[in-house]
């Protein structure tokens, strides 16, 4: 991890050799203000565990060592981030690992929330309205009659559209229903 701010770090992770699922992430960092930093090198010590950390924040708790931390997880966890400030002040803090730390509340943490459940939160932590809409990466300009509608996070904006389609036509369930049969034989 790139010490922009805080000390150095690096992150280890367990993986499941059967199915490479992670189980967990532990990171380490090196204690800078140590006087025996610049003589000795760094003594790696670790910060925090994943899954001791957060899978106790998760209903129901996530802390068996061979469950793994899947995208619903950390779901869960962005949950437990909106119902639990002191939770997520603890994330916020772990970011720059103790350096500088300023509280994020408000909108920054709807914001930061919406960006950990979207990964690109640019291309889906807002509502597009009708009308034509350009998007870049850094930067959203709007044209003609759209509108983006700020702080929203909805997740992929085509899903909403998508379950719609599907939910109108009975595509689903029939689907749904093929798969089943084909996996069978």
């Amino acid at each position: 991890m790139t010490p922009t701010s805080g000390p150095p770090a690096f992150r280890v992770y367990t993986v499941d050799p059967v199915t490479f699922g992670v189980l967990d992430s532990v990171t380490y960092i090196a204690n800078i203000s140590s006087p025996t930093y610049q003589t000795e090198g760094p003594v790696w010590e670790k910060y925090y565990s994943a899954k001791e950390t957060y899978g106790p924040l998760v209903d129901p708790p996530v802390t068996d060592p061979t469950a793994e931390l899947t995208p619903a997880f950390w779901h869960n966890v962005t949950t437990a981030f909106q119902n639990n400030d002191t939770a997520y002040q603890d994330y916020n803090a772990r970011k720059t690992r103790g350096f500088a730390v300023t509280a994020c509340t408000g909108t920054c943490k709807s914001d930061d929330i919406c960006q950990i459940r979207a990964a690109q939160s640019q291309y889906n932590c807002g509502t597009i309205t009708p009308g034509i809409n350009f998007r870049k990466r850094d930067e959203i300009l709007e044209r003609t009659s759209g509108k983006i509608e700020g702080n929203v996070c909805e997740g992929s904006l085509v899903r909403p559209i998508l379950a719609k389609i599907v939910a109108q036509h009975g595509l689903l369930e029939d689907a749904y229903g093929r798969a089943v049969e084909k996996y069978r034989h």
